[in-house]
């Protein structure tokens, strides 16, 4: 199997211990490996039509939106130091797209993303299920657990699912239909997140630039 590396050149080891653009470039790849870690994992969840699959999809979509959260948020209070970059003068479009979902209080970000990050994940709010319970369409039986075995492994509190799904849709109501709403939401998590990513790749690219060398091996 071919491995592709790249390496810190020897000469330049001892002067990036201390160099604030290495401390700066590993801060910048934590954030891009998280994000996309969580999102292969959502894509290897391989059943799309298991209910199951479906529910933990959207469990690794919520837990992407609070990360993008945190990751435009640390955006926007590096940015004074990264303004000197020549990627920062050459690509002013993507910068300003990743500075105004932070500033604009009406961004996507800061509707979306700030809701998932501080009330559906990292925060298990009341008050999401209490204003979910009024938006609900509670039918005859709600299914309150979902599983495919007598395991507790096997199961989850569906019901609970369904609330945290009626919650999201309806802050981002851009369409009548609760499927196009999801879609919608799901789609700018998408983008966003490729938008972020692909920005911090070319910042830890001119941190680190003369710096490294790229090996191949089989």
């Amino acid at each position: 199997m071919t491995t592709y590396k790249v390496k810190i050149k020897e000469r330049y080891i001892e002067e990036l211990k201390s160099s604030k653009d290495l401390i700066l470039a590993i801060q910048l790849s934590r954030i891009v490996n998280s994000l996309r870690s969580n999102f292969r994992s959502y894509i290897n969840v391989s059943n799309k039509d298991d209910l199951l699959d479906l529910k933990d999809r959207m469990d690794l979509l919520l837990i992407h939106g609070a990360m993008l959260y945190e990751a435009i948020h640390e955006f926007s209070s590096i940015s004074k130091r990264l303004s000197k970059l020549d990627f920062w003068k050459k690509n002013t479009e993507q910068i300003k797209r990743l500075q105004r979902e932070n500033n604009d209080k009406d961004s996507f970000t800061n509707i979306v993303l700030k809701s998932i990050r501080n009330k559906i994940f990292f925060h298990f709010d009341r008050e999401v299920v209490i204003e979910s319970l009024r938006n609900f369409n509670l039918h005859d039986e709600p299914v309150f657990i979902l599983g495919k075995s007598i395991l507790r492994k096997d199961m989850r509190y569906s019901l609970a699912d369904d609330l945290v799904l009626t919650y999201l849709v309806n802050l981002y109501p851009k369409f009548n239909d609760m499927y196009q709403r999801y879609e919608e939401t799901r789609k700018k998590i998408v983008e966003l997140s490729d938008t972020t990513c692909s920005v911090f790749d070319s910042i830890i690219g001119e941190l680190l630039k003369d710096k490294l060398d790229s090996i191949k091996e089989d």
